[in-house]
Order: structure tokens, then sequence, then C-alpha cells
């Protein structure tokens, strides 16, 4: 755990793309795709670090949400440099979107006793920062970019909006009610 948060600390600030100047779309591809293998790393490792079945399950999904935006920014990226055009077709995501996580959330009844996820609390606090700092990155492309580059991440910032929604649910319900929420169909659960 302590790994953890030393690596917190020691990557935040000197990440491509905080800087505040404007990018081009192929610097903004490029700098998505370095967020999303980093978000992709916390996942992985909170996956490993993790013992508790409910808790690798939330893990395991928001890696593969993760690995699924690198590939999909990566051939965008391909396609971006061959042909000029950026297209922005329809990006899936597993999660309901951020307003149903945090309203899910809100209604689930409360569950009995009292937390024991230290680890798994660090680790998720881990993963907000990265969400979140990712999250900022793409609502500065959308304001940033030209229109094609605009509509292209419009679609990036509502998914890392629920994923931070659903991070922040879980890092709620582990420290106040003891229980792992999880996304089953689309709907919330307690675990």
């Amino acid at each position: 755990m302590r790994a953890f948060a030393h690596n917190l600390l020691s990557s935040r600030g000197d990440f491509p793309g905080t800087r505040e100047d404007i990018m081009d779309i192929e610097s903004a591809l490029k700098t998505a795709i370095e967020y999303e293998k980093r978000v992709v790393a916390t996942y992985t490792e909170a996956l490993e670090a993790t013992s508790d079945p409910a808790g690798k399950r939330v893990f395991a999904l928001l890696q593969r949400e993760e690995r699924d935006h690198v590939a999909y920014i990566e051939s965008k990226l391909a396609a971006y440099l061959k042909e000029g055009a950026l297209s922005s077709e329809d990006l899936g995501t597993q999660l309901p979107d951020s307003e149903k996580i945090r309203s899910a959330a809100k209604n689930l009844k409360e569950a009995l006793g009292e937390p024991e996820f230290k680890g798994e609390l660090d680790m998720l606090k881990r993963a907000q920062a990265v969400e979140l700092e990712t999250s900022e990155f793409y609502h500065r492309m959308v304001d940033e970019l030209p229109d094609q580059g605009r509509a292209f991440f419009r679609r990036f910032v509502e998914i890392e909006d629920g994923h931070v929604a659903l991070v922040e649910a879980e890092i709620e319900y582990l420290q106040h009610k003891g229980a792992w929420l999880s996304v089953d169909d689309g709907d919330l659960r307690l675990f």
C-alpha cells in the first residue's frame, strides 16, 4: 500500500498535457493515450493488490473500460494520421451515466458493519485522483480543440465523468457503509 501512496505523490504534476498551452488534435490524442494508460496501470495495480472479490470486480470493470479507451484512441490516432480527419463513432461503456450512478448510490439502503477496507480505500483514492486528472484533460480538449476534436473528446468527458462518479460512490460506501457497490446490467448493487 505504501507504493500506492508514493506513486500517487510522485505522479502528480509531471504529466503530458498539464501545460497551459493549446494542443493540436494529434498531440491531444497522444496525450489522451498516455492518460488512459496511466489509469489502466492504476486499476491493474489495484486489481492485483485487493483480495476482496467485490473489489476485484469493480477494479476489473474499470480496468477493461480504460483498456478499451486506449485501443479506441490508438485506432483513431492512426486513422487521423492517415486521413487527416478525426471521426467520433460511438464509444460504448458498461457503466450507466454519471447522474444515474450518483442517484442510484444515494438511494441504496445502508449496509451494516464497520469498514475493513483501508488498502482498498487508498487504491480508490488514487484511482479518483487519476480519473479526475484525466477528466479535466478531456474537458480542456473539448474547450480548446477545433470542432472535430471537440466532438471526439465530448464522449470521453461523459464516460470519464461516470468513472469518477463510480469511484466516488465506492469511496463513500466503503468509508461509511463497509460495502462495495457493483454495476450489474447498468444497475448499482451492494456487495
